[in-house]
């Protein structure tokens, strides 16, 4: 009983988070398919607001993560301007665990205004660890985050799933536990990954390709495609000259269209 109780504070806690910051329109959830944004889903439901369900399609994910977010007509569906392929090219390589122009091109571009709410929450990582309540995009000032959760730890999140009784996405009752794009720069996931998920591997491999046949750098710094091809599936592996000729993630061009505006 003590444990339902502090559970529905601390929901009833976000749901207040959610309703003082989503004051005026537009308002997004970003939703992902995961635990995470499936209870920031309900507890925007649960909040009364109105707002817009969305989610941005990568071409990367797991298709039956992609078709259960489908099942929910309500989710807007945002596709990029510009392919894998045709961002590898813009940027002059695959995106890494340092240089990720991946979710700021394919995850995050869209919205451009407005309030979005997120799933993301400190427990998940050192890095997240830092992130604030709320903050505004850097990309679109006009743009700011509300992460409504992001004091909740796994556990939280697990209990809310199961005592709200709330669909989750098939992947994770399987080994991997995981959501996210396939061969993310950040996983370790890799044989599963390619064993699993030939015909998103192979997308890499032509964004790989189309890189390299047009970066000078790539090429000076790999004699053939297949060794940069392998040191990219390494993640981890230095860079092979003394200095490594990508920026930071920070340092990151705007090579796509400014987002729609809604």
């Amino acid at each position: 009983m003590q444990g339902n109780l502090l559970h529905n504070s601390q929901s009833e806690e976000a749901i207040d988070r959610i309703r003082y910051f989503a004051t005026e329109p537009p308002v997004f959830v970003a939703f992902s398919g995961g635990k995470d944004s499936a209870v920031v889903l309900d507890l925007a439901h649960r909040s009364g607001i109105i707002f817009i369900p969305f989610h941005n399609v990568t071409g990367l994910d797991d298709p039956a993560v992609v078709r259960f977010i489908r099942q929910d007509a309500r989710i807007k569906m945002f596709s990029p301007p510009k392919s894998l392929t045709d961002l590898a090219v813009s940027y002059g390589c695959l995106p890494t665990h340092k240089y990720r122009w991946c979710c700021r091109e394919l995850k995050e571009r869209m919205p451009s205004c407005g309030l979005v709410l997120t799933g993301i929450r400190a427990q998940e990582s050192t890095r997240r660890a830092g992130r604030r309540m709320v903050e505004t995009c850097r990309r679109y000032p006009r743009k700011h985050y509300l992460h409504p959760i992001i004091d909740w730890t796994t556990a939280d999140v697990w209990t809310y799933v199961h005592d709200r009784d709330l669909p989750v996405a098939p992947l994770y009752k399987t080994p991997s536990d995981r959501i996210g794009c396939v061969l993310c720069p950040l996983t370790r996931l890799l044989p599963e990954d390619l064993q699993r998920y030939p015909h998103i591997a192979n997308k890499w491999l032509r964004a790989a390709e189309a890189a390299y046949a047009t970066s000078p750098r790539l090429q000076a710094a790999f004699p053939h495609l297949a060794d940069y091809w392998h040191w990219w599936l390494d993640r981890y592996a230095p860079w092979p000259k003394p200095n490594d000729p990508f920026p930071d993630e920070h340092e990151l061009p705007n090579l796509c269209p400014q987002g729609i505006e809604l």
